[in-house]
């Protein structure tokens, strides 16, 4: 599947994994990145991936919503 980025060919654990081993220089490019990948994952697949596709996706979403109220 085009637009998934190759560390999400195997097993994926969280963010902070994916930030220490994806070679994208950029900051916010890696975390777009990041996103879209679980977001094809989550919308295009099935089982478990997608399950835990959609539970990194949440997991972001409600820190980042935290994060931007406490600003």
């Amino acid at each position: 599947m085009s637009g998934i980025h190759e560390y999400f060919k195997r097993t994926f654990s969280d963010i902070e994994d994916f930030l220490n081993k994806c070679d994208i220089e950029q900051f916010d490019i890696k975390i777009d990145r990041y996103l879209k990948s679980l977001e094809i994952i989550a919308d295009y697949e099935t089982g478990k991936r997608k399950e835990r596709a959609t539970l990194l996706l949440n997991k972001y979403r409600k820190t980042s919503q935290y994060l931007l109220s406490e600003i």
